[in-house]
């Protein structure tokens, strides 16, 4: 074989491989279009069952309402990625994904939670924040003086920490039925509330979507517990 004959077949192995490598990429964007479509039609099959609807033109307007709460005073590149609303248990929620990132050091940390949001005229809440006693849940050391000892309430006070400035309301608040209802949670969350709003979190968990109705059901009891107990 001449080097001319070489470099000719050379030549075709080239455009076969080039013509190969263009079929894989068209054929992997078809398949990824096709896969979000199915993922889009399942996601919005369940949410149909569960009664929400995606509302991501809210996203700003929730940064603003929310922006009082700490979770949303923490680290940045804060983010909102969905959002969800409908009515559920009977309440009106506003569920979405939200996520922010820290540094230390060099090091940068992303964390994304689901975030469950309600706003309940009947109720008129002091400002507050109930969290799990666990390193991991702490949310920094912005409440570091605002602790609030239930000392009555011994089992709460090992699996709670409560904090908040005003501390004779907070306490009038958390009646005997309200910490029998929190201790006897198989779930802690984290909550944080001020007047009607409430919002309802796993800090650093997002809640897969098959899931979160029994999420919202067992938050609804929370809500509802409040509502019970501390209606204006």
């Amino acid at each position: 074989m001449s080097v001319i004959d070489f470099w000719k077949s050379f030549e075709h192995i080239k455009y076969i491989y080039l013509f190969g490598t263009i079929s894989l990429v068209v054929f992997a964007c078809i398949f990824y279009a096709w896969l979000s479509k199915k993922q889009t039609e399942w996601q919005r099959n369940v949410l149909g069952r569960l009664g929400l609807v995606f509302v991501n033109h809210l996203r700003e307007e929730m940064f603003e309402e929310l922006k009082g709460f700490k979770l949303f005073n923490i680290g940045y590149a804060k983010k909102i990625t969905y959002v969800l609303t409908g009515e559920m248990e009977g309440i009106s929620w506003k569920i979405f994904d939200y996520q922010y990132s820290v540094k230390s050091g060099r090091r940068t940390a992303t964390y994304i939670q689901t975030v469950a949001y309600t706003e309940f005229s009947g109720l008129s809440l002091p400002k507050f924040l109930i969290e799990p006693n666990s390193f991991l849940h702490k949310i920094g050391d912005v409440f570091k003086t605002n602790d609030i000892k239930l000392e009555a309430f011994p089992v709460f006070l090992k699996r709670y920490t409560l904090r908040g400035k005003d501390e004779v309301r907070i306490k009038k608040l958390f009646t005997p039925q309200i910490v029998d209802f929190f201790e006897k949670r198989n779930r802690a969350v984290t909550i944080e509330a001020e007047g009607s709003k409430i919002i309802i979190y796993y800090l650093k968990v997002k809640i897969p979507l098959p899931e979160l109705k029994d999420i919202i059901v067992d938050e609804a009891g929370i809500v509802k517990t409040f509502e019970t107990h501390c209606s204006k």
